[in-house]
């Protein structure tokens, strides 16, 4: 009886750390830099703005372009997971802090490496893109709302599939006119769809959070 005890309740742990099944494999984003654009708003890309994540509108200026890359590393945690290392940051990774998503250097805490890592899974809306489940609250992705990145209990509904669905977009792509012109990355829509209006959003859940550490001061990065 104790021997099937003891394997139960060692079977639940392993499956608390495993991915869901429809886990896509990290190596199509491990070692990559991309910009990350959201589906239901063709042109606008997650960005990082004073340590906090934002969907901002994309424009040709250098600064915002670096803001909005991030190179997907093998998460921190492990367990499959990747986690989002910030291009002119180094050493900070998107992490969620009380719903929100920032950019928080690592502190390598167990806490830390839990809130940065995320679960890639075919996209809720189109499983030509991606969602990011968070591995310590499952169930939880990252989404936006109000234009702020978060992350949100699912609820299933077309918004918020939209919204928790992003498009990779690599780097190193360079778009380009008939005249070989580079082409502003707002230009960019990988689904032809026409820009959404901002719709009434769910209001924030109030699951429990852990002690996230709160968001630092600002400090400039050399490249």
């Amino acid at each position: 009886m104790k021997v099937t005890l003891v394997l139960c309740l060692a079977l639940f742990s392993l499956a608390v750390f495993l991915p869901p099944s429809n886990a896509i494999k990290v190596s199509n984003l491990v070692g990559k830099t991309f910009r990350f654009v959201s589906k239901n708003y063709p042109g606008y890309f997650m960005r990082h703005r004073s340590y906090q994540m934002w969907l901002d509108r994309s424009d040709s200026r250098p600064l915002y372009r670096a803001d909005s890359s991030f190179k997907i590393v093998p998460g921190l945690i492990g367990h499959g997971t990747v986690s989002f290392e910030s291009k002119n940051f180094p050493g900070h990774y998107i992490r969620h802090s009380g719903y929100l998503c920032y950019i928080h250097k690592s502190d390598g805490s167990t806490l830390f490496k839990k809130d940065v890592s995320w679960i890639p899974v075919p996209g809720l809306a189109d499983p030509l893109g991606y969602t990011f489940e968070s591995f310590n609250y499952r169930k939880c992705y990252m989404r936006h709302q109000g234009y702020r990145v978060k992350i949100s209990k699912f609820c299933n509904t077309n918004l918020y599939r939209n919204d928790a669905t992003w498009y990779p977009v690599p780097t190193q792509v360079m778009l380009e006119s008939a005249d070989n012109e580079e082409l502003p990355m707002e230009e960019y829509n990988p689904t032809n769809e026409e820009e959404a209006p901002i719709e009434n959003e769910e209001p924030a859940e109030n699951f429990p959070v852990e002690d996230d550490a709160p968001a630092q001061e600002e400090e400039e990065v050399n490249n």
